[in-house]
């Protein structure tokens, strides 16, 4: 009797479940000829939907910016991405700061992260960014903007490398 109550109170349209699809990503490849592309796949039971196009293909992006608001211009040079420019940012990636030593008796003896100018000039700043102590480099709160690091020596050597060698 409830279950005949319920089902005048309610109605009797017959339910139709609509399966969605949602998707999976491969992530996206490395740049070619200014587009990045990533394999796409649905994930639901049921479900025969592709991904939108504009989610796999996209223009590959032409800068960067750190939390200092600093833009970079990027490059492709061989098989990697470059930034076209030295790292500048006073803030690891977490926006904790690091501080600017100038002092070089100090310099000598930190134990922690810094940064300062060549010659400690600002005016150099604008001309070659900020040098960065191995401290800073290193630190696991990471220097470089979201995506990208601070390459490595054999990364380093692909690069000289690719550009015809020492």
């Amino acid at each position: 009797m409830l279950l005949a109550l319920l089902t005048i109170l309610m109605g009797c349209k017959k339910e139709t479940k609509i399966t969605e699809c949602t998707f999976s990503y491969a992530p996206w490849a490395a740049c070619d000829n200014g587009i990045q592309t990533r394999m796409g796949t649905a994930n639901s039971t049921g479900c025969s939907g592709t991904p939108p196009s504009d989610s796999l293909k996209k223009n590959c992006p032409t800068t960067i910016t750190d939390l200092d608001g600093n833009s970079y211009g990027i490059k492709l040079i061989g098989n990697q991405t470059w930034t076209t420019k030295n790292l500048n940012v006073s803030k690891y990636r977490t926006g904790d700061l690091i501080p600017q030593v100038q002092d070089p008796t100090l310099w000598d003896n930190l134990t922690t992260g810094a940064w300062c100018y060549y010659e400690n000039n600002s005016a150099n700043g604008t001309i070659y960014g900020k040098l960065y102590n191995w401290y800073a480099v290193t630190d696991s709160r990471g220097l470089a903007p979201t995506g990208y690091h601070i390459p490595n020596n054999s990364e380093f050597m692909t690069l000289i490398n690719y550009l015809g060698g020492v």
